[in-house]
């Protein structure tokens, strides 16, 4: 066992049910408790107590030591060691665990905590703090501790501090994040859209900024009295506007700052509680806020806000690694079982403004190879494709129409020309004629994907087409079959081939394909897509994908069809 490598050098004890659920580890397989001894100031040597205990993991993970609740009492509060006991001994995403190894996997975090011990006792890792200085602050320290978390829509933190600083109170919390800090950008805008539509119940208002400091160190279950002296000591240059700011807000008293931490400094607050002025024995008005703050209520526990940073630019870099300065507005009609599938995929790229067009109504019958489901029947597709995009990313400006393309491209000709592509995934071939006309007498100035599929999805197809072309109808199509089509045209002409199948009713008519090979399509031409939209390619483009034929279907391929190589992309220019 890992535990009896520990016995060489330490009083090692494994504890009962009963033990390990007093301590709050029952979770673990096995708990041990360690007595062993710790230099402390001057090289003097005192007993310590840890307890280790083994993850139902272990040794694919490491174990888990804690400083006992006695102990903690005398250490106090040192780096790397939360308010439970817990010592952080190795960031586990950056190390390589010796699973053959339990026992020296065990004796050498048992000898790294050691380590952090002694040096929190002597001071030696004091600054240590700051690489887990969020973790101290957002700490429960006690019953009475409140943490609150926010979003900073800022682009950079204030400068010239003192400052006011606005602030939208979400009521209702969103996502568990209590507050927005915010400029009033175009995010921000875009944000509070998604949550008055969403129905929270919001509250503008304006905190107070206090500056930059380094070095804070835990506790931080602060009172009005501590805060107040922080204010104090850390930033004296803003006590006037402080006390200003307190007696002059009624409610939702916000005190911001930020810590330098590393290459970005850190931004947190606290929200002062309400403070009473009406008290026995003192007339009305003779007492303000901060009288009250610093005597009767100096003892009422803060609310500690924590922010986490909430941009493009700050997503991107924590996804990518890397900002990304290109942010697309895309026009995209058609949202059937293709379209709906293929939305995804193209977001991915970042974009910034989309514009989605479709008239149809959701239904049953749509939902099995559909992005969305059936909390969505009886809703216009692009509504639902809509929340879906904004609940995912509200920074992302959608809009919905409810109407044809043909009427949009009439109507709204201006707002489809602002877009950097447009997507056609309607599969009508008229339809598709009728864009083709318009771009290539520059009614549409847009490059524009033509997207549509053949049956059972045998084959799939995509034109990127330029403004101002010079080709024609007659130079995709002979017989209103497509050149390229994967499937014969004898079999189409065919009435008895099960080209399309048929339900009740006067447009009971559909074409068969599943699921699947939709993604098959959509992951092979998806590729395509990028190289084409990121390199701005100028080229008139045919491409053609092959994928696979059902074992109950008998339908022979075109000459061009044979050609291709199944679940391949074919790329033509035109």
């Amino acid at each position: 066992m890992a535990f009896d490598a520990l016995a060489e050098t330490a009083s090692v004890r494994y504890l009962n049910d009963t033990e390990r659920k007093a301590a709050g580890l029952q979770k673990h397989s096995s708990v041990c408790r360690i007595l062993t001894e710790v230099f402390t100031t001057d090289n003097t040597i005192s007993p310590i107590t840890l307890l280790m205990a083994l993850p139902n993991e272990f040794p694919f993970v490491l174990p888990k030591i804690y400083l006992s609740k006695e102990d903690r009492k005398w250490v106090g509060y040192i780096p790397h060691v939360d308010v439970a006991g817990y010592i952080c001994v190795y960031d586990e995403e950056s190390i390589i665990i010796d699973v053959d190894r339990p026992g020296e996997v065990a004796k050498d975090s048992f000898r790294k905590s050691l380590q952090i011990i002694e040096q929190g006792i002597r001071g030696e890792n004091r600054n240590e703090f700051s690489d887990e200085f969020i973790s101290y602050w957002t700490e429960k320290y006690d019953e009475k501790d409140e943490i609150f978390s926010g979003l900073t829509m800022l682009e950079q933190i204030p400068g010239n501090p003192p400052c006011r600083i606005r602030f939208l109170i979400i009521e209702n919390a969103y996502s568990g994040y209590h507050l927005i800090l915010h400029d009033d950008g175009k995010f921000f805008k875009r944000l509070k859209n998604f949550l008055v539509d969403g129905g929270y119940s919001i509250i503008e208002k304006e905190g107070l900024y206090l500056g930059s400091t380094e070095n804070l160190f835990p506790p931080f279950n602060l009172t009005n009295a501590d805060a107040f002296k922080i204010v104090k000591d850390r930033f004296p240059h803003s006590l006037k506007e402080f006390e200003r700011y307190i007696n002059q807000t009624a409610e939702y008293r916000l005190l911001t700052f930020s810590i330098s931490i590393g290459i970005n400094p850190l931004l947190l607050g606290w929200y002062v509680p309400n403070l009473s002025t009406n008290r026995n024995g003192f007339r009305k008005g003779n007492l303000t806020p901060l009288n009250v703050l610093n005597t009767f209520q100096k003892n009422d526990h803060v609310i500690r806000l924590r922010f986490e940073t909430y941009t493009k630019e700050r997503l991107s870099k924590r996804t990518d690694g890397m900002a990304s300065s290109i942010q697309y507005k895309i026009t995209f009609a058609g949202l059937g079982s293709i379209g709906s599938s293929l939305i995804p995929h193209i977001t991915s790229l970042g974009i910034d403004s989309l514009n989605l067009i479709d008239p149809d109504i959701l239904t049953l019958a749509n939902i099995n190879r559909h992005l969305l489901g059936p909390d969505d029947i009886g809703k216009p597709k692009v509504e639902g494709i809509r929340n879906y995009l904004l609940k995912g990313n509200p920074l992302m400006d959608v809009s919905s129409f409810t109407e044809s393309i043909i009427q949009f491209i009439r109507n709204k000709q201006d707002i489809l020309n602002q877009s950097d592509f447009l997507f056609i995934v309607v599969g009508k071939n008229v339809v598709e004629n009728y864009i083709l006309q318009a771009l290539r007498e520059n009614i549409i100035t847009t490059p524009t994907f033509f997207i549509w599929i053949e049956p059972y999805l045998v084959g799939g197809h995509c034109l990127y087409v330029q403004p101002g072309h010079l080709l024609s109808y007659n130079d995709f199509y002979r017989d209103h079959l497509f050149n390229y089509n994967v499937i014969d045209a004898v079999q189409y002409k065919n009435a008895n081939n099960k080209i399309l199948l048929r339900e009740a009713g006067c447009q009971g008519s559909y074409m068969p394909y599943g699921q699947k090979n939709i993604t098959l399509f959509l992951n092979s031409l998806v590729p395509y897509l990028f190289q084409i939209i990121e390199g701005k390619d100028k080229r008139n483009l045919s491409l053609t994908w092959r994928g696979k034929m059902p074992d109950e279907i008998s339908l022979d391929l075109s000459a061009y069809g044979n050609q291709l190589t199944e679940g391949n992309i074919q790329l033509n220019e035109l």
